[in-house]
C-alpha cells in the first residue's frame, strides 16, 4: 500500500510525531507487519489457525509465531480470570483495549507498523493508541489515521468528542482568559456592535472602555438611538471603600480619577434617551468593586478582582446564556440587584 499523502512514511516536517516524543524507528518489529504484538488479553487477534508460513499450532517454531503463541497464551490466562471477560479486558498497563480501533485495522489489513508509517508516528505510539482506550492522539493524528483507515475519528476516539462537548452550565462558557487584557479589544467591540435590545456596563470605573473602543461616545448615542438601553453602574468616587481600594492597588491612577474620566466621558454626551448612570449604593460598594460585570443582550464579559490587581490582571470569563439560572443569569442577577439600589450621581 502506498503510504499516505507520505514521503517515505514520514509526514511532511515531522511536527506531529515529534510532539508526541516519539520517533520513527527502522527495526523490524518482533512479530512482522502481519502481527500486532500489543501485550493485551484478545484471543481473537491471534486465534489459532495458519500461520504467514503454512504451518499450524506448535509445529511452526519462527519467532513471529512464537511471539503470537505468547500473547495468546497470555491472553488465555487473562480471561480466565474473574471479570476477565473479552468485553472487560484490560492491558497489562490497566487500560481498556481500543476495540474500534482494532476492528478498523484489522478490516483495513494494516499493522501497527503499517499504520504508523502511513500516520507518521512511531510503530509504540500505535501500539498504545490500541491498548488504551483512555488515550487520545494530537488532533492532526486522529484525522490522518480515519483517512489511513477510512473511518470517522470519533468513532475510534470517541472521547475525544465527549471530553470536547460542553453539558449543564459550563455551555455558557465561550471562552475564559487569565487575564482581562488577554481578552482582544475586537471581542469588546463585537458585542457592543451586536447588542440591539442592551448594554450594562456594571465594571466599578468602566474607564478602559473609553481608551480601547474607537469612537465609543458615538457609538452609544448610535445604539441609544436605535432602542438600545444603556446603563453605566459606577462605584462612588467619595466613599471609603473606593479609598481603600485606592490604598491597596496604589497605583498614580487612582480608582476615584478613573471613575471620574468616566464620568467627564459621559457628561460630554449628555442627556440621552435610554442612557442612564448611577452610583452603587455604599452597603453594595464592596460587593459591585470585586465583581465587573459587562452584559451585552445575552452574553457577558465578567472579571473578578483578585487581591491586589488591577482590572486589567484579573482573569475575565465570556459567557453566553443557554438556560435559566445559569451562569449567565447569576452573574446578571448581581449586577441588577447592585442597580436597584443604585442612587444618581448629583
Amino acid at each position: 500500500m502506498q503510504p499516505h499523502g507520505r514521503t517515505g512514511g514520514h509526514r511532511q516536517g515531522g511536527a506531529a510525531w515529534r510532539a508526541e516524543g516519539q520517533e520513527i524507528s527502522d527495526t523490524p518489529d518482533p512479530a512482522g507487519d502481519s502481527l500486532w504484538h500489543v501485550d493485551a488479553p484478545s484471543s481473537v487477534d491471534h486465534a489459532p489457525g495458519p500461520c504467514r508460513n503454512g504451518r499450524r499450532g506448535l509445529a511452526c517454531k519462527t519467532r513471529s509465531c512464537r511471539f503470537a503463541r505468547d500473547v495468546s497464551a497470555r491472553s488465555q490466562r487473562q480471561l480466565a480470570r474473574p471479570g476477565g471477560s473479552v468485553k472487560n479486558a484490560q492491558t497489562s498497563a490497566g487500560g481498556v483495549l481500543n476495540r474500534a480501533l482494532r476492528s478498523a485495522m484489522e478490516s483495513a489489513g494494516l499493522s501497527p507498523r503499517q499504520l504508523a508509517l502511513q500516520v507518521g508516528v512511531s510503530t509504540k505510539t500505535v501500539e498504545r493508541w490500541m491498548a488504551d482506550s483512555e488515550l487520545i492522539p494530537h488532533a492532526r493524528n486522529r484525522e490522518d489515521a480515519s483517512q489511513v483507515l477510512g473511518v470517522e475519528a470519533y468513532m475510534l476516539w470517541p472521547k475525544a468528542v465527549t471530553d470536547r462537548l460542553k453539558i449543564g452550565n459550563d455551555r455558557e462558557i465561550v471562552h475564559s482568559y487569565p487575564y482581562r487584557s488577554a481578552c482582544p479589544s475586537t471581542v469588546w467591540a463585537d458585542l457592543i456592535a451586536s447588542a440591539t435590545h442592551e448594554l450594562f456596563f456594571a465594571g466599578y470605573t468602566n474607564y478602559f472602555l473609553w481608551t480601547q473602543q474607537p469612537a465609543f461616545a458615538a457609538t452609544l448615542r448610535a445604539k441609544a438611538a436605535t432602542g438600545c438601553r444603556i446603563r453605566f453602574l459606577l462605584g462612588n468616587p467619595d466613599c471609603e471603600v473606593t479609598r481603600q481600594r485606592e490604598e491597596i492597588e496604589d497605583v498614580p491612577l487612582t480608582v476615584s480619577t478613573r471613575i471620574r474620566i468616566t464620568l467627564g466621558e459621559l457628561a460630554k454626551i449628555g442627556s440621552v434617551d435610554g442612557m442612564d448612570t448611577r452610583f452603587s449604593a455604599t452597603e453594595d460598594a464592596a460587593s459591585h468593586i470585586a465583581l465587573s460585570v459587562f452584559l451585552f443582550d445575552s452574553e457577558a464579559l465578567v472579571t473578578p478582582h483578585l487581591a491586589r490587581l488591577v482590572g486589567h490582571d484579573s482573569p475575565l470569563l465570556h459567557l453566553r446564556r443557554h438556560s435559566e439560572q445559569g451562569l449567565f443569569d447569576r452573574f446578571a442577577g448581581h449586577a441588577e440587584e447592585i442597580w436597584s439600589r443604585a442612587t444618581t450621581p448629583r
